[in-house]
């Protein structure tokens, strides 16, 4: 025998499934397979979305709350330098004039 006929008979790239064995259509909640994928396979589904779904919520609160916090820390800034800003005698107007010059 040749080599050429061996590999023909020992090489299957394909596997065929028969549908009709397990009449895939309208029964596949019957099969094996079908019980598997409702019983196990689409509940862990669900759970791992439910999973995913509730860590996305809490990251996000979690940015929308670092964002709060930042906005509140710059417009504390903001104060405390127009607080000082008027204690030198310096106001917010002659500092816009100045700009505008330099433009």
């Amino acid at each position: 025998m040749n080599q050429e006929g061996l590999k023909a008979k020992t090489f299957r790239p394909f596997t065929y499934i028969n549908i009709n064995k397990y009449k895939m259509e309208s029964e596949f909640y019957k099969t094996p397979m079908g019980k598997k994928y409702y019983d196990r396979d689409l509940p862990a589904l669900i759970a791992s979305n439910n999973r995913i779904a509730k860590a996305q919520e809490e990251s996000n609160a979690l940015t929308a709350n670092r964002i709060k916090q930042e906005s509140r820390k710059m417009q504390l800034e903001q104060r405390r330098l127009l607080v000082e800003m008027t204690k030198h005698g310096i106001s917010l107007k002659d500092i816009m004039v100045e700009q505008e010059k330099e433009d």
